[in-house]
């Protein structure tokens, strides 16, 4: 191998660091309103326009276009109504986590769907190489990390290369029983477990907004009307099934949507679903809750707190561009947010600014864009005129008929929904935390928690309080109910052959597009070895350097990882560490390089 020539592992490393930075950037760019219309098909775009996110459209192209009903919805479904509702979200402008000075729940999702994405990503554009001394009858010891990475390996392998898919249906049609299918099935099966159970604590536990999405899930899931809605889905004709869900949850019922209705007036308030009744329902109580600390922190300030405060809310109306002058002149001075927004306002300085001043000037600026946000995404979901949200679900709906009615036929719908209801039920039991103290302060570290007792007031929390759950407790978790998912799994394909047989198909197709002698793929390490030849002598020696280096980095998360993996199995606790699982570590990665405002008037930037 000559000098110019880069290692399989440093071409690894670059693909890797190139992939990992694009797809948050891809995913980043849709807080703008601007990238919709730059993203390429299935969305409109000018013929003179290079599309703006080249991961996102090739997964989407290859994956979701592709997928059973989804592939069925008409053109407007997606330059229409998909279209609309990414631009009205983009123009919301939702807060960012460095005003903030806390990781939010947007930067938290943003961030785990784009580490998400890298892995499928990686996989179209390089392929799963086929390796020839992979056996898939060797005997698995389900207690031991290394089997199981080596079992999940093979199994891909097999995915890809073999006629894994096959075998799966064929033996999902047959029994509900994880144990009826073969050692490598079993071991890989373990091994997803494990994972999944890694990420929900994470998610729920370690995460800075964990305790946050755990409270409006439990809202939601009190609000959600089970018995109702099992009873509809025992209707016996698939037909009248579909339309009795439809009306009961899309339906709305006012003045304005009847007068819309019959032709006597246009765009009026029409009222709200069920659906959106419930998100309404959750974001008031949040928004409640949040204006009754925003009220008691004006209630106390003093004259010159008062003023701050003025100021601040002030800030949260100026427009968008403003908003941004001001958080990059705090990032390049560095000053702190606050000390940028008072110093903007009244040209005064702020140094001599009381570290009590300031900090309940920020938790108040976290405040009013909390409320701003819910205020936005109840507008855009539930209040907007002409509605987005209800003729997209229709769409969908209609889309997916055929699909609706055969799993309808195959499976037991009714039985499905409770068994879902008492897993969301467990769930919510052991994940959610409670203090002594009442309500969480949504400050820079933490966000408002409580309890809905109620479908009609802002709820209150009981004072309850517990240890933190273990991986090894969502381990149990998922060993208790992954039964029912089994037993879903198994109706269909043993009564639903024709339905079974479209997600084959589809399941067929995309593992394909991992095989590297798809012609969909390119050849990606050619181009990226050439792209490496065109640097300067110098040059490449610093980016060799950077590979090596990350080529370690990556040997290390993986080390690390199949040690946690063995420390869950063996049921050891991690503390503040988070779980096995490459994926956590990337994602953590990503969150941990968060911006965020100082905690001082004057001081250095901090990261998440």
């Amino acid at each position: 191998m000559s000098d110019n020539e880069l290692t399989p592992s440093e071409l690894d490393a670059l693909l890797d660091i190139l992939v990992h930075n694009e797809s948050y950037a891809e995913i980043e760019r849709f807080k703008y309103s601007g990238a919709i219309k730059n993203y390429g098909p299935p969305f409109h775009i000018d013929d003179d326009v290079i599309p703006s996110s080249p991961i996102l459209q090739t997964l989407v192209s290859r994956f979701l276009l592709t997928l059973p009903g989804l592939r069925d919805v008409s053109e407007e479904f997606w330059k229409d109504r998909i279209h609309n509702l990414i631009e009205e979200l983009g123009d919301a402008e939702l807060s960012e986590s460095y005003d903030k000075g806390s990781i939010g729940a947007r930067r938290t999702l943003s961030t785990a769907i784009a580490t998400l994405l890298e892995y499928p990503a990686k996989g179209v554009l390089h392929g799963l190489p086929k390796e020839k001394s992979l056996k898939d009858d060797k005997d698995y010891d389900a207690t031991k990390a290394d089997d199981l990475f080596d079992a999940f390996h093979t199994f891909l392998h097999q995915i890809v290369h073999g006629d894994m898919i096959d075998q799966l249906f064929e033996v999902v049609a047959h029994s509900d029983k994880v144990e009826d299918h073969s050692p490598l099935v079993q071991t890989a099966h373990e091994f997803l477990l494990v994972n999944l159970a890694s990420f929900l604590h994470y998610i729920t536990v370690l995460s800075p907004d964990g305790q946050f999405i755990m409270k409006i899930l439990s809202w939601v899931h009190r609000l959600i009307p089970y018995t109702v809605v099992r009873q509809t889905l025992r209707i016996g004709n698939a037909a009248t099934m579909i339309g009795a869900m439809v009306k009961l949850v899309l339906t709305k019922m006012s003045l304005g949507s009847i007068t819309n209705w019959m032709g006597w007036s246009k765009g009026a308030d029409e009222g709200m679903n069920l659906m959106q009744q419930i998100v309404s329902t959750v974001i008031s109580w949040d928004l409640a809750e949040l204006q009754k600390q925003a009220a008691k922190a004006e209630r106390t300030a003093d004259g010159q707190g008062k003023v701050h405060l003025s100021h601040i809310k002030e800030h949260i109306e100026v427009p968008r561009e403003e908003r941004e002058k001001r958080r990059q002149i705090s990032q390049n001075t560095p000053q702190s947010i606050i000390a940028t927004i008072i110093s903007e306002a009244t040209e005064a300085d702020v140094e001599d600014m009381t570290p009590e001043h300031h900090d309940r000037s920020l938790e108040y600026l976290d405040l009013q864009m909390s409320m701003r946000d819910r205020t936005q995404i109840s507008r855009i979901f539930c209040t907007r005129s002409p509605d987005i949200l209800t003729p997209t679900v229709k769409d969908v709906v209609s889309a997916y008929d055929p699909i609706i009615r055969a799993v309808h036929n195959a499976v037991d719908l009714s039985g499905t929904l409770s068994n879902l209801e008492a897993f969301l039920t467990d769930f919510i039991k052991l994940a959610q935390l409670h203090e002594k103290e009442g309500p969480i302060k949504s400050t820079a570290t933490s966000r408002p928690s409580s309890q809905a007792p109620s479908r009609t007031a802002s709820p209150a929390r009981p004072p309850i309080t517990k240890p933190a759950p273990s991986v090894k407790d969502f381990i149990g978790l998922l060993r208790k109910h992954q039964n029912s998912l089994h037993k879903f799994l198994h109706q269909v394909a043993h009564n639903g052959p024709e339905v079974a047989s479209w997600y084959r198909d589809y399941v067929k197709s995309s593992a394909a597009q991992f095989k590297p002698s798809s012609t969909l793929n390119v050849n990606i390490k050619k181009e990226l070895q050439g792209m490496f030849n065109k640097l300067q002598d110098k040059e490449k020696d610093q980016v060799r350097k950077d590979l090596d280096d990350h080529a370690a980095y990556i040997q290390r998360l993986q080390d690390a990882t199949r040690k946690r993996m063995q420390e869950a199995l063996d049921g050891t606790e991690f503390g503040e560490d988070v779980g096995p699982g490459m994926y956590l570590a990337r994602w953590k990665e990503l969150l941990d390089a968060t911006l965020l405002t100082p905690l001082e008037p004057k001081g250095p930037l901090r990261k998440g």
